[in-house]
């Protein structure tokens, strides 16, 4: 590809460590969010949880975004604008998971990574992001807060669901419900 510099070395692993541990968490925190987005299509689409494994296990984040958005839609109604904006930061968050996973990271010097798909694609389509340690860090904490809100989300829609099928809706889950 010849993006790296003559006088870097790859395997040096003191002058890496930043990135290996930002990327490290940011996978570690990626699972998490994989799992919440998991379980709020099961909520969403209100299958038990023993069938939902069965038939979503392989579901991946983009996939499960849009069976959502589908899921309301068939049933007529609008998605809920906290999970619309919970679901689009996800979105954005897998978009440059999958860059940086699936392309890698490429280093011009010990603390200017980039990613680019340059071996994948014609000339004129190529993408290259500079890759930071402040940057993985970021996309870090935004996958924490994302993760965050689906937890809210899930709890907030077993709560309905809940008191739905009960016939009642107690004080908090009705400010829940107007979320």
């Amino acid at each position: 590809m010849g993006v790296l510099l003559s006088t870097f070395d790859p395997h040096d692993e003191d002058m890496l460590r930043g990135y290996w541990q930002a990327l490290g968490r940011f996978v570690f925190y990626y699972a998490y969010l994989e799992d919440a987005m998991q379980q709020t299509l099961r909520r969403v689409t209100r299958t038990p949880p023993a069938v939902g494994k069965a038939i979503f296990s392989g579901v991946r984040v983009s996939q499960a975004i849009s069976n959502i958005r589908r899921t309301y839609e068939a049933r007529g109604e609008a998605v809920p604008a906290f999970l619309e904006e919970t679901m689009q930061k996800a979105g954005a968050i897998n978009s440059e998971r999958d860059r940086i996973l699936h392309h890698g990271i490429y280093f011009r010097a010990w603390d200017e990574g980039i990613v680019t798909d340059q071996a994948r694609q014609l000339d004129r389509k190529v993408r290259t992001t500079q890759i930071t340690v402040p940057l993985l860090d970021d996309l870090n904490w935004d996958t924490m807060v994302v993760w965050s809100r689906l937890v809210v989300f899930n709890r907030t829609l077993s709560r309905k669901i809940a008191a739905s099928e009960s016939g009642r809706v107690g004080k908090r889950c009705a400010k829940a419900m107007a979320l």
